[in-house]
């Protein structure tokens, strides 16, 4: 019985595995990392495609220069601390997305920026699984039962759109752990404590709004089994508690820093909770959670994202969703645990929601897992929520019929048409800049919205067998029926980002005029309103610095560049070397380097003539050199900060800028380090959080020896 058993929950994981070796035989990649050719001039080169998923475009825009910046980092230096190719600088510890303690961060010791995506994300999923399934387990839930509702949490729609930000799903994936953790100690006490080093790990493997989501979880699991926790549990949770403050309090220092510089800087991101907050929008965002269990009235991304309308962040991809034969097996529980539920609700329509965005619905996800685990085993069953359920079924496929035949009208398709052109826009795009984006996809939105296609017809079968095995409490099919919905939304609403794994050659191939850049030139690009154009940040993966990084989560101290005011002199102050415009510039001294005219991808590249030494060299993102003369000041349009240092004790200070002014005393070459806090740390990570497992093993021993005294 036990192999059984163990055959069967292995099943899902081998399924993984087998993915995993199929797609890197293909010479394939997880990730967007192509879109970058389909989407972004110009190395679209004028072939604008756009097939794929646009949602996933921060993977090819961001991510990708992020993570090859962190890796150059960590290969040169061993810890992760500074880039100077991205804006004017960006300081990795202060950035919450990319904590240098995380777990997860190790892969890029060892693999391609482009291959840590894929074994990342494979390495998360067996961890959200086996969670799950641990969870399962306690409630001694029915083992297939138990399978189909783990797979169904691990592949919830936050984690597929998330394979970009693994800021996101790597600190959620060990939910299920600290859950099933928790369980354990409300029995056994001292169990509380080999929460630490999960606990942790979710912690530095996120941001300062992903610390927040999971300390909400915790709250949650205190309030929703407050009736089991004894003194003792309460005991050895404050010190676990107090121990993980004191051990991540240093790195988190960082964080809250640069968050509370960058909500001063008029460059980043503003504190504006209460922007947006009205009535129309509360209401807006309630109709959204309602309409987000049958997500497929929304659309897809081969059609118009509806979920545009109530203020979805991300749309599509910003929907919570595992399934929804699971919450019709909820509906007909007499007597539901709530909390999961309602506080992440209040919180969404609260001004709260400009902080934790949909993201805080990760909770109530995991929520409606563990509620579907207990209800195949209560027999407290609601007949007449079966009953509303059933109409509420009849009702709404007949208005959807209705209205599939109504836009078969052609004057109602075209009301309806021009209705949606002039009011949906997508992640980055408008009607006015990308007609052709539009205009094609209204020529999918009967198929995606018609009750008639194959696809929603698979679907409202599947809700109606649904209804026919609640009656007979038939739980296995129900759940199994509940991942073909969740595939089927998966498939068809989101795509799974699939790359070349000759990504990076393909594109340096793509733009031959990249070799004619030198490695380390700083860069300013002239877009002429194209919001895509050579995109911020695109080119660091080739080792060149574009300073017009635009994120609202950009701390800088040097403002952003203005582009219709630019001139020789501003150039000269912040080392620009290069220029690429879409338009013409003769009016400034520049040498014209390169020029293409074809289609929408014309580009003009200038250089930067002056002649004029720099008095520093970037030996590596982490280490400038300095060559002094005695009483010289030289001033570098890098973002200051207080973790640049030298050996010959180099005063550096802040200019008038923002950037750093080092006074020089004596003659001679000097080397000026980026230090982090903790930076020896780093390189031995690994060791550091297998202490932090020593000393949670000795607290367990402690513990006990005290409680049987």
């Amino acid at each position: 019985m036990l192999k059984r058993e163990s055959l069967l929950y292995s099943l899902f994981p081998l399924f993984a595995v087998l993915s995993f070796f199929l797609i890197v035989l293909n010479n394939k990649l997880i990730g967007s990392f192509n879109l970058l050719f389909q989407m972004v001039p110009p190395f679209n080169a004028g072939n604008l495609d756009y097939s794929l998923n646009h949602y996933y475009i921060d993977q090819p825009l961001l991510y990708w220069p992020w993570m090859d910046s962190l890796k150059s980092s960590l290969a040169s230096s061993g810890y992760v601390g500074y880039s100077n190719l991205i804006g004017f600088g960006i300081e990795f510890p202060y950035h919450s997305n990319f904590a240098p303690l995380s777990v997860f961060v190790n892969f890029y010791r060892f693999f391609s920026t482009e291959f840590v995506l894929t074994i990342v994300f494979l390495a998360q999923v067996l961890i959200c699984y086996y969670g799950c399934i641990l969870v399962s387990k306690h409630f001694s839930t029915d083992t297939l039962v138990g399978i189909f509702l783990s797979i169904a949490f691990t592949l919830n729609t936050f984690f597929i759109s998330w394979i970009n930000h693994l800021f996101m799903s790597g600190p959620f994936c060990f939910l299920p752990l600290i859950y099933f953790i928790y369980l354990k100690s409300l029995k056994e006490s001292r169990y509380v404590f080999f929460n630490i080093p999960i606990i942790l790990f979710s912690l530095f493997s996120g941001s300062i709004q992903t610390t927040l989501i999971v300390g909400i979880f915790i709250l949650l699991f205190l309030m929703s089994n407050r009736n089991q926790i004894d003194t003792v549990f309460f005991q050895n949770f404050v010190i676990s508690k107090i121990f993980i403050l004191l051990v991540s309090s240093p790195f988190y220092f960082d964080f809250v820093i640069g968050y509370l510089e960058n909500l001063s800087n008029e460059s980043g991101r503003q504190l504006s909770i209460f922007s947006d907050y009205n009535i129309v929008n509360i209401l807006k965002s309630t109709l959204f959670v309602t309409i987000s269990q049958f997500p497929f009235v929304l659309g897809s991304f081969n059609s118009f994202d509806l979920s545009k309308f109530f203020n979805v962040l991300y749309g599509i991809p910003h929907i919570p969703y595992i399934g929804t034969s699971i919450l019709m097996a909820i509906i007909c529980m007499k007597k539901i645990e709530k909390t999961y539920f309602i506080v992440p609700l209040i919180i969404y329509l609260s001004p709260l929601k400009n902080i934790v965005y949909e993201r805080v619905f990760i909770i109530s996800l995991f929520g409606m897992f563990v509620l579907a685990l207990k209800t195949s085993n209560d027999e407290d069953f609601n007949s007449l929520n079966l009953k509303r359920l059933s109409w509420t079924l009849y009702i709404s496929s007949g208005i959807w019929i209705l209205g599939s035949l109504i836009f078969k009208i052609k004057s109602v398709a075209v009301i309806v048409e021009n209705f949606l052109l002039e009011n949906i826009k997508g992640a980055y795009f408008s009607f006015e800049n990308y007609p052709q984006f539009y205009e094609e996809r209204f020529l999918a939105i009967e198929s995606d919205y018609s009750i008639f296609s194959f696809k929603n017809l698979l679907i409202v079968a599947s809700l109606f067998l649904t209804i026919k095995y609640l009656k007979s409490r038939d739980f296995k099919k129900i759940y199994a029926i509940n991942l073909v919905q969740l595939i089927i939304f998966i498939i068809f609403h989101l795509s799974f980002p699939l790359s070349q794994d000759t990504i990076r050659q393909e594109t340096e191939n793509s733009y031959s005029v990249i070799n004619n850049i030198a490695t380390n030139s700083r860069v300013v690009v002239i877009d002429d309103d194209n919001f895509l154009f050579f995109k911020e940040n695109i080119l660091t993966i080739f080792g060149i610095n574009d300073v017009d990084y635009s994120s609202d989560i950009y701390r800088s101290k040097i403002k952003k560049i203005d582009k219709a005011a630019i001139n020789i002199e501003t150039m000269n102050k912040l080392d620009i070397d290069y220029v690429i415009s879409q338009k013409e510039l003769s009016d400034l001294n520049l040498l014209l380097i390169d020029s293409n005219l074809s289609n929408d991808n014309s580009y003009f590249i200038y250089k930067n003539n002056t002649d004029e030494k720099n008095n520093y060299t970037f030996l590596t993102q982490n280490k400038l050199e300095i060559k002094c003369s005695k009483d010289l000041n030289i001033e570098i349009p890098i973002n200051y900060s207080d973790r640049w240092s030298s050996e010959k004790n180099l005063k550096i200070t802040e200019n008038n800028y923002g950037g750093l002014s080092i006074k020089c005393e004596m003659d001679g070459l000097f080397i000026v380090d980026y230090l982090p806090r903790f930076y020896q740390l780093q390189p031995h990570s690994l060791g550091y959080n297998a202490i932090i497992l020593l000393v949670t093993i000795g607290l367990f021993i402690t513990r006990k020896e005290k409680n049987e005294n």
